[in-house]
């Protein structure tokens, strides 16, 4: 898998992701709701990772990401949005 993180995004996020990624399909993290709306009107496309939580700390998205993680990676692959609260 192949993370584009949205810009708003800290990178720290990015290395995260990058530590634990294959290299196969493209999947574009954001909290942007746009992304996902595109995306439901569209019948292809990459797949979304939508961080549906407020304003948090670097540590806190990253201890969010690791909490969910054991559900949200096999979401990927099956999932054209995947929500994470």
């Amino acid at each position: 898998m192949r993370f584009v993180v949205d810009q708003q995004l800290p990178p720290v996020l990015a290395k995260w992701f990058e530590e634990r990624a294959l290299r196969e399909s493209a999947i574009v993290v954001t909290r942007d709701v746009d992304f996902p709306e595109r995306r439901l009107r569209e019948a292809c496309g990459p797949t979304i990772l939508w961080l549906r939580m407020g304003n948090t700390t670097k540590q806190e998205l990253l201890d969010v990401m690791q909490r969910t993680w054991t559900v949200v990676e096999p979401a990927l692959s099956r999932e054209p949005i995947v929500e994470v609260r």
